[in-house]
């Protein structure tokens, strides 16, 4: 029988090497048909206990996974979406606010002209030209103290006194 080395083994004699923390007691050794030593557990060593998942199981575990991913993900969606939403209705906000200002400010341009604002003062207010209008003067009687400042300071500081 020919050995070929291969993958990671370099010399063709390459033995397995058990760990310092193993004792292989020696009545356990035994030779095999090829001249090697090899050890064999004895039947009330304790072995650890493999744990068997059904593929049916792990089919389901599956399954309930990728519906939790799926829901997050359209949870996600949803999310996204409202932001876009609310993102285009605030922009709608903003073109709207400024198509306002802009007939505003046309508006305001319209009443700052003359003649708007004189034919105005004509119509609602019902104002005429004072061309060719008789002038009326009015004389009201004089509402001023006939003391001085001084003087009036003076009798406020004398009444708070």
């Amino acid at each position: 029988m020919t050995y070929h080395a291969m993958g990671k083994m370099l010399t063709p004699d390459a033995g397995i090497y058990v760990g310092s923390h193993v004792h292989v007691p020696e009545e356990d050794a035994r030779m095999d048909y090829d001249g090697r030593v090899s050890f064999v557990a004895p039947n009330d060593t304790p072995r650890r206990r493999s744990v068997t998942i059904s593929l049916r199981s792990v089919m389901i575990i599956s399954m309930i996974a990728a519906l939790i991913l799926f829901i997050m993900a359209q949870c996600a969606l949803a999310q996204r979406r409202a932001v876009i939403k609310e993102g285009r209705r605030i922009a709608s906000d903003i073109v709207s606010a400024e198509n306002n200002i802009a007939a505003m400010k046309k508006q305001i341009a319209a009443a700052q002209d003359e003649s708007v604002i004189g034919w105005q003062v004509v119509h609602r207010i019902g104002m005429v030209s004072r061309q060719g209008a008789e002038v009326e003067e009015i004389y009201a009687p004089d509402t001023r103290p006939q003391q001085t400042l001084e003087a009036l300071y003076e009798n406020v500081r004398a009444a708070g006194q």
